[in-house]
This record gives C-alpha cells, structure tokens and sequence, in this order.
C-alpha cells in the first residue's frame, strides 16, 4: 500500500498541524475533518489556498461554494487532518486562517 504524502501546516498558535495530501478530485468515505485546498506549484512547493472543516468529507468538492476560486488560483491538492470534533475544527480553521491569510478564505 502506497503511503499519502504529508505537509505540516503551521497556525498562528505555532501548533504544527499534518495533513494527508490527496490529488484533487478524491473521492472520500464520510468522516469530519480540518481540509486545505492546495496547488503545487513549479518548484514543489505547496500555495495555501483555502481552509475548511466539515463533518462529511464525502461531500463533492466539485460542487463547493468557492470553487471558481479555487480553479482561478489552479487548485492540484486537497490536505486532510482527521478531526472529529466540529468545536476543534473551527478552532483549528481559525488558527489557519489567521497565520497564512488563504485568497479564497477572503
């Protein structure tokens, strides 16, 4: 078994958060998670897109709300951080949001 790839994520708080890297257009099985929308760029690096939470990560993110954002920008990757609490999720977004400012969180 192939294992994913994983980029650590640093929040304003300086907590260090690992997410999973799955190619754009995964198909996920239902449980909540902290997600990032990235896109890799040229030199291998990882642009920060967009954070968010949900309790399903089975939702088609083909149909997201800032989708267009995310092709504008050339969305390649989604980060996954298994979190089953929503009140967790919301704080880790928040800590996410506030250090790295992500353009289509705006």
């Amino acid at each position: 078994m192939v294992q994913q790839p994983t980029l650590t994520i640093p929040g304003a708080s300086r907590t260090q958060y690992p997410f999973t890297l799955f190619p754009w257009g995964t198909a996920f099985r239902r449980f909540g998670a902290v997600y990032v929308v990235l896109r890799r760029q040229h030199d291998g690096r990882y642009q920060l897109l967009y954070v968010g939470q949900t309790m399903d990560m089975s939702e088609r993110f083909l149909a997201h709300h800032k989708l267009a954002c995310f092709q504008r920008y050339g969305q390649t990757h989604i980060g996954v951080f298994a979190e089953p609490s929503e009140a967790r999720q919301r704080a880790i977004e928040r800590d996410l949001i506030a250090a790295h400012q992500p353009p289509c969180n705006g």
